[in-house]
């Protein structure tokens, strides 16, 4: 799925894989290999892709994410949340698991005003 989104999205844009893997800072022939599902970029090449697109990693990953809910009030589903997000949990420096359950429930409806706010900004535009 990965590789047919990248492609569609360079295709879309009139891109040649030469362009793209100029602006990437990555060969041509990595992006052939991505399109052809013969390799996966790692976290940072994902990221400057979706960045480029101006799209999510979710959707370059054909992923469907549902709405988030809009608060959590127990702490099992504010985890199930918080784990989902591999980024928070690499970069943040937390390490949920080791939280108290009301700073978990804390912590997940914080990331979902942050996402609410960053939304918002985006729907204005």
């Amino acid at each position: 799925m990965f590789g047919q989104n990248l492609k569609k999205l360079r295709t879309s844009k009139n891109l040649s894989q030469s362009k793209l893997s100029k602006i990437l800072g990555i060969s041509s022939s990595t992006i052939g290999m991505y399109e052809q599902g013969r390799r996966f970029p790692d976290q940072t090449i994902l990221t400057k892709i979706a960045d480029f697109f101006d799209v999510s990693t979710d959707y370059l990953l054909g992923r469907n994410p549902q709405n988030p809910p809009t608060e959590f009030n127990n702490a099992t589903d504010a985890m199930e949340f918080i784990l989902k997000l591999p980024t928070v949990m690499a970069y943040g420096g937390y390490d949920a698991t080791k939280l108290s359950d009301e700073e978990i429930i804390y912590f997940a409806n914080d990331l979902l005003q942050q996402i609410e706010l960053i939304s918002y900004k985006y729907k204005k535009k």
